[in-house]
């Protein structure tokens, strides 16, 4: 995807045990997540000082949702289906 490699995981749990393991460069996660939700990934990632240097983006359809991201130290907020959102992926690492 715009020449980035992409992991795809479906729950913010396995997204941990991947993170612990081989912690990426950018972490995009949705907001509703089986489990544990997208902020709350977003706030145990920034717990720990080992990923300091992860990017971080929270994405979700509900708008409302952009003032928790900004809680949970989110680098940017993505609403799903917005113009915006692919113009941000394609700026992603440069």
């Amino acid at each position: 995807m715009h020449g980035h490699v992409v992991s795809f995981i479906t729950s913010g749990e396995s997204a941990l045990e991947k993170i612990e393991s081989d912690p990426p460069e950018v972490l995009i996660s949705d907001h509703r997540l089986p489990g544990m939700s997208g902020v709350e990934l977003l706030r145990t990632v920034r717990s720990n000082p080992r990923f300091s240097s992860v990017r971080c983006t929270l994405f979700s359809a509900d708008a409302d949702i952009a003032e928790l991201a900004a809680e949970a130290n989110a680098h940017a907020y993505w609403v799903k289906g917005s113009d915006a959102l692919f113009d941000s992926i394609a700026q992603l690492g440069k």
